[in-house]
């Protein structure tokens, strides 16, 4: 999902990772996917870390296997970082489609068009 430019920004909620009958994770509710291109590095590292860290919170609790230390680490040091975070729900999906309707209001504007007709 990470490798086609994408984010889940949902997986934290257990409910959207189902176990396969061949054992496997299979994500579902891509309600909150949006693509992670357009923002600057250290938001998309956050957003897959968000992601990354919703997978391990899984595989720390119902996987048969321990988890690696260094994924452990990643863990307890990324839900340290979340704690911190100012943004709650889906800030950036929100800003992005708020941001996206003024720029779509922007250019159906009176003023835009004026300048647009004496061109």
């Amino acid at each position: 999902m990470h490798r086609k430019g994408i984010v889940h920004l949902d997986l934290r909620n257990m409910g959207n990772i189902l176990c396969g009958a061949d054992g496997k994770p299979y994500f579902i509710d891509f309600q909150s996917t949006i693509s992670f291109a357009r923002f600057p590095r250290w938001l998309q590292r956050f957003m897959r870390g968000s992601d990354m860290s919703g997978v391990y919170k899984a595989w720390n609790k119902l996987a048969e296997h321990p988890m690696p230390q260094a994924k452990q680490d990643y863990l307890e040091h990324f839900n340290h970082v979340r704690k911190r975070w100012i943004f709650k729900g889906y800030p950036i999906q929100r800003t992005y489609a708020w941001g996206a309707a003024l720029v779509t209001q922007f250019l159906d504007s009176e003023l835009v068009r004026s300048i647009t007709d004496r061109l």
